[in-house]
């Protein structure tokens, strides 16, 4: 008799284990959010800025330099929102981010062009397009740095809003024992 009851508990302990949570989530905070976006957006521009001052000829140096700085500007503001768990904003700003920052690369390009005397066309339209997607691309990334609080908040306050077992494991090292501990928020 107690071994079927001790295998319906087992049962029932492995039903609960996979329908739901493991362990109750932990809240966010939102310094961290911000501290993530604005690491990640400075930080990898810093190898850019150290391999500017030098010219030994090693172009590869400077294009690794420049794809990390651009993957910084496009992903980095974004990582505030990922941290929170909203990474549908997360994507659309890095997309957005990617569409006016290509703007701005390929306008700068036609500047360049015009300026060297290779004219692919109108300087004006070329320094309008630069001026407009650079301000939208530096506009974006200020906004999702700052608007990071608000994605915590919202996965806070869903976290508080949560109700349902949760299932977790205690183990206990110094007096060699084991078990699950099932609980019930309301």
């Amino acid at each position: 008799m107690r071994y079927k009851i001790l295998v319906l508990l087992m049962l029932f302990v492995f039903c609960i284990s996979y329908a739901y949570e493991t362990e109750f989530p932990e809240l966010k905070n939102s310094t961290t959010a911000v501290g993530y976006s604005f690491c990640a957006t400075v930080l990898p521009s810093v190898p850019l800025m150290l391999c500017a001052g030098f010219d030994d000829g090693d172009e590869s140096l400077a294009v690794g330099s420049f794809i990390l700085t651009v993957s910084g500007i496009v992903i980095g503001p974004s990582a505030g929102h990922f941290y929170a768990g909203n990474t549908r904003r997360g994507f659309i700003s890095a997309g957005f981010r990617t569409i006016s920052g290509g703007a701005f690369l390929l306008s700068s390009c036609g500047i360049l062009s015009v300026v060297n005397d290779v004219s692919f066309g109108n300087v004006e339209l070329y320094i309008g397009i630069a001026i407009v997607s650079g301000i939208a691309t530096v506009g974006s990334i200020v906004f999702d740095i700052w608007t990071c609080p608000n994605s915590v908040e919202k996965y806070n306050r869903s976290v508080r809003d949560y109700r349902g077992f949760y299932l977790s494991p205690e183990i206990d090292i110094k007096d060699e024992s084991y078990g699950l501990s099932l609980s019930y928020r309301f």
